[in-house]
């Protein structure tokens, strides 16, 4: 089952990705690793699996 997040590229090059009511930093390498967006994208949404929710940083309840 995929989730879909949404995602803004800080003007640090760190990404500000949302889930839910959940909002966390990610640093670029972590966030391109698990969601295969583009380098170049600033700001969108993507489905990602639960796995990659999880290495992302969100937590996770039943």
């Amino acid at each position: 089952m995929t989730s879909l997040i949404s995602f803004e590229k800080h003007y640090t090059g760190n990404f500000i990705v949302r889930f839910k009511k959940q909002k966390i930093i990610v640093l670029p390498g972590a966030f391109l690793k698990h969601t295969d967006v583009s380098p170049q994208a600033t700001s969108g949404s993507v489905e990602v699996d639960r796995e990659a929710l999880q290495q992302l940083g969100f937590i996770i309840t039943a």
